[in-house]
């Protein structure tokens, strides 16, 4: 989201409630269909039909919108437990300034590195 003010900040400026309409899209849409017609609606009415970052956020959508990844197993750990356990994991791979399309490029190395610290910890105990 850091991304987003960077890039978007014109339209954030102009539009008062953007974010408000962005946030309910992103966090208030319970089915895929829903998400699909507000995302659509915002892209229409603030007209972003042809930015080609928003195009690629959408294409990317399952994997870091809500009602995509609703059913991802956090293995018992309450939400914020489960979104601070992940996010302090990532916080060694991915800053402000990183992509969803840099994080996906790295994502295979991110997962073996987490398999080594798993092995190595199952080892010590």
């Amino acid at each position: 989201m850091g991304k987003f003010y960077d890039i978007l900040g014109h339209v954030i400026k102009q539009h008062g409630n953007f974010m408000a309409k962005f946030d309910k899209c992103i966090y208030r849409s319970w089915t895929d269909e829903e998400f699909a017609k507000r995302w659509w609606k915002i892209l229409d009415r603030f007209e972003l039909k042809d930015d080609e970052w928003m195009k690629s956020l959408y294409e990317d959508r399952k994997m870091w919108v809500p009602t995509y990844i609703m059913n991802v197993l956090l293995a018992g750990m309450s939400m914020v437990q489960g979104s601070e356990s992940v996010n302090s994991f990532f916080d060694k791979y991915v800053h402000k300034k990183s992509t969803v399309q840099d994080f996906l490029r790295h994502y295979e190395a991110i997962l073996q590195d987490k398999h080594e610290e798993e092995a190595k910890a199952n080892s010590d105990s």
